[in-house]
């Protein structure tokens, strides 16, 4: 009976190939978690010190130092922040001197304590006050409101340097604006026509953002915001803008997951014969990269090419490179797309997708 079953199954993976090749490949569309690498690839000593930003008067560094200190990943707290207290005499010279110079080129020191830097400073901030009309259409007693406008703005470089080399990882300028309107009505009531609830206005204000605005936070250094029915102080306003350019300068350090719907090969195509093992280490392969478990996929598909030998199949190949590209290794997911390509003689349109969506990931050693 096992004899008759070994047959069943060849006959049953020859019609399988003889069906991909009338009519192409069989695919699946399956939600992948992708790792988005952060723009410093800190490994696992990710020791630092936050110099004092030059130019800052409102307490930015402070901030700055906070959110690294407290920012997790994976529930885990991510940065060792070193007090600056707490360094050898050489190094609290060396950094305090490059502290007030705000510059980035130090010299190279051996230290125990610590391998990261962060220096900075702000460049400008400032805020401007003007006024405007708003047209009441819904009401003809109040043709009109008065309304006062506040913007406040701040930019800061930062920089990352890596203290034992000398070198500088990472420099950027981080800008945000934003923008508070207050309307009154002629007997001085507050108008708010805003949808926006009170207590999310406030939370946004201090720079603490509702859960569904977090996720689209830090797209872009220069971002407009308005929050209207409150009117902070401009120091309030200071102090609330130079929260969110901590925020945003740290989210820049800790790696991001997000969910695309990716194809997957889910046939193997490319070969006249199948072994039957092969088969089977391919099924549960794609059956874990349908689950979304990239890392036992990534076993499986590599065992399964080690074995192919020369024999490759582009679907093996295509579907390591969307392993490696959820794990964030977009080197190793591109060599394996081309590699993939190359087995191939027409186009795929799932590999020409991949070459083209792997150019737009951005990697940063």
């Amino acid at each position: 009976s096992s004899t008759y079953l070994g047959v069943g199954i060849k006959i049953l993976v020859m019609i399988g190939i003889l069906i991909s090749l009338v009519s192409g490949c069989i695919t699946e569309t399956s939600k992948i978690t992708f790792l988005s690498p952060a723009v410093v690839d800190f490994g696992k000593e990710r020791t630092l010190v936050v110099l004092n930003f030059k130019n800052d008067e409102i307490g930015l560094t402070e901030k700055v130092r906070g959110i690294l200190g407290n920012k997790k990943y994976n529930d885990k707290v991510y940065f060792k922040v070193i007090d600056l207290d707490n360094l050898d005499e050489a190094a609290r010279t060396e950094l305090n001197s490059m502290s007030a110079s705000g510059s980035s080129q130090g010299v190279a020191l051996k230290s125990n304590n610590f391998k990261y830097i962060v220096a900075g400073k702000l460049i400008s901030k400032g805020s401007s006050d003007s006024s405007h009309r708003e047209e009441r259409d819904d009401d003809d007693e109040i043709p009109y409101v008065k309304c006062k406008d506040r913007s406040f703005f701040m930019e800061t470089s930062i920089k990352i340097i890596d203290y034992s080399a000398g070198k500088t990882l990472f420099s950027d300028v981080i800008s945000r604006k934003q923008s508070f309107t207050k309307c009154e009505d002629h007997t001085g009531r507050d108008i708010d026509s805003s949808k926006e609830s009170t207590f999310d206005k406030i939370l946004s204000f201090v720079g603490i953002e509702p859960e569904e605005k977090s996720k689209l936070e830090n797209t872009e250094y220069a971002e407009v915001e308005n929050i209207r029915g409150i009117m902070p102080s401009k120091a309030e306003g200071i102090q609330g803008l130079a929260t969110k350019v901590a925020k945003q300068f740290v989210s820049l350090l800790i790696p991001k997951e997000s969910s695309e719907d990716i194809t997957i090969l889910s046939s193997i195509e490319g070969l006249e014969e199948i072994e039957e093992s092969h088969q089977v280490l391919f099924d549960r392969g794609v059956l874990f990269l349908e689950k979304d478990r990239a890392d036992r996929a990534g076993m499986i598909f590599e065992k399964l090419n080690s074995r192919m030998k020369k024999k490759k199949s582009y679907s093996v190949l295509y579907n390591l490179g969307v392993v490696y590209e959820s794990l964030g290794d977009y080197a190793t997911a591109k060599s394996y797309y081309k590699e993939a390509d190359l087995l191939t003689l027409e186009p795929i349109d799932e590999i020409t997708a991949a070459l083209v969506r792997i150019k737009k990931r951005k990697t940063i050693k």
